[in-house]
């Protein structure tokens, strides 16, 4: 079972598979703060690096680097400090990249496809009347994302708590959905996809999890994504889910 976000944005992509619609596109949210300060060893951490200037303490990711480094290392393709090997690009704390960022997808854990951790913040879907707004595109940052509010417009609104993170890296979007519905328990799902943008659209497809091609309209700012996810065969209803960047 999925939530209300992927059974809206799935269901959808029949209609889209009907009218011929193209290339996939792809979202992602952060992770549950892959390593933070000085890491030591090659694991894998979800963050940005790279072009954008990074603030705060927590995600890093390191471009490469062999062997443990201590300490943060700089941003921007600086050489970080510390013993027991080289580390070049690192950024410490959460960084972002507008466009051009260097990012880290996170491995599979076990049977998952990714290593991402749910929001700490529970988000109630909120009902309202009217229809669905219109989605406004723009940029999108590179980096890690959590739902800050979810809004359903219509009658038809599911009774739901999510969870949810995405990491987003160029193409190369990861997300980790944690929702119950109509207060039961909390189910969870990692997917990662491929996702391009086209005009106002995100054209996304499935690589992992999820399978399936679908598209809907976002509107981006340098700190958040909204997912604009009509409802199918239901004229002006859907979904609206904002997220910030961490």
């Amino acid at each position: 079972m999925r939530n209300t976000f992927f059974f809206l944005a799935i269901a959808s992509s029949f209609a889209l598979a009907c009218s011929g619609a193209g290339a996939p596109l792809l979202g992602g949210d952060g992770g549950s703060g892959g390593s933070s300060g000085g890491s030591s060893g090659s694991g894998s951490s979800s963050g940005v690096s790279g072009g954008g200037s990074g603030s705060g303490s927590g995600s890093s990711s390191s471009g490469g680097g062999s062997g443990g480094s201590s300490g943060s290392s700089s941003s921007g393709g600086g050489s970080g400090s510390g013993s027991g090997g080289s580390s070049s690009g690192g950024s410490s704390g959460s960084s972002s990249s507008s466009g051009g960022g260097t990012c880290n997808p996170t491995a599979p854990d076990g049977g998952a496809c990714n290593s991402l951790g749910p929001s700490l913040t529970p988000v109630t879907v909120q009902c309202v009347s009217g229809t669905l707004p219109p989605a406004q595109g723009g940029a999108i940052t590179n980096g890690v994302y959590v739902l800050a509010t979810a809004t359903y417009y219509g009658a038809s609104c599911p009774s739901e708590v999510d969870r949810d993170r995405w990491l987003v890296c160029g193409t190369n979007w990861q997300t980790l959905q944690a929702f119950s519905t109509n207060g039961g328990p909390e189910m969870i799902n990692a997917d990662n996809f491929n996702v391009t943008q086209s005009g106002t659209n995100l054209q996304i497809q499935g690589v992992c999890g999820v399978t399936q091609a679908f598209s809907f309209g976002y509107s981006a700012t340098p700190t958040t994504i909204s997912f604009y996810i009509p409802t199918p065969n239901t004229t002006g209803e859907g979904r609206v889910d904002v997220y910030t960047l961490q």
